[in-house]
């Protein structure tokens, strides 16, 4: 019975890997296209007001997407780590570097769209910071892959799973939440640096010290939020595998 589960986890597993490609795509496509013309057409507003705003409303529909695999994972992360001999630490690295690389893989897509739009609408796409952008852009999918790890890890009762497809808001719930951080400590907040880290890199008057620790925000929250990670894979209970199939 656990061998013909198993089969059929994972089995559903690769299906949905091979197809996800086209889906991410596909509503890549569609998101950067519409939010381009959105800002560029409609509110009028200039790239480097509007482009770090929907980049990371863009990484926080990422990250539930994922929060919500891992979720459904999590039956075979016990079996892997408790009968597999991997161990916690290895299978969350391994797992960070293989979500890292999806998002690293699909954000210059959604990136080039968006500028893509402004500059077909005559509107200035002004980057005077390029490497400054492409380590915003390497954070913030550092950031949202911990952050969706440890989400997914937590989320794994059969109670909440049976609503999986309400993860991916959870997420960008937790940005919300965390606005209400007092403005005093509010540059502490990793989703305000990404914020911050964007707009810098298209601005001229950025320097060097008012990038510093956003940049540390960051770092330090994605560490933190891999030990979680690691300590919830160590004490993940065991899910039953047709309660993750079901779910799917």
């Amino acid at each position: 019975m656990v061998n013909g589960a198993l089969k059929t986890y994972f089995a559903r597993l690769v299906i949905n890997s091979l197809k996800s490609p086209a889906w991410y795509a596909g509503g890549l496509g569609f998101m950067g296209g519409f939010m381009g013309l959105v800002g560029a057409y409609f509110a009028k507003v200039p790239f480097s007001f509007w482009f770090p705003m929907v980049y990371l409303m863009f990484a926080f529909s990422f990250a539930g997407g994922l929060a919500r695999s891992m979720a459904i994972g999590a039956a075979a992360f016990y079996y892997i780590t408790r009968h597999g001999g991997v161990k916690p630490i290895s299978l969350v690295i391994a797992l960070t570097g293989a979500l890292l690389t999806v998002q690293l893989v699909f954000s210059p897509l959604f990136t080039g769209i968006i500028a893509a739009v402004y500059t077909m609408a005559n509107k200035p796409v002004n980057v005077f910071n390029p490497l400054l952008l492409a380590a915003s852009i390497l954070l913030t999918a550092i950031l949202m892959t911990t952050l969706s790890l440890t989400m997914g890890l937590l989320l794994t009762k059969k109670s909440i799973l049976q609503f999986s497809n309400f993860i991916p808001m959870i997420p960008i719930i937790f940005y919300f939440i965390s606005l209400a951080i007092p403005p005093s400590v509010q540059s502490y907040n990793p989703f305000s640096a990404i914020l911050v880290l964007l707009s810098a890199s298209l601005s001229a008057s950025a320097s060097s010290t008012e990038i510093l620790t956003p940049i540390l925000s960051v770092l330090l929250s994605s560490f933190a939020f891999m030990f979680v990670s690691v300590y919830l894979m160590r004490h993940l209970r065991e899910v039953n595998i047709y309660d993750a199939v079901t779910s799917m």
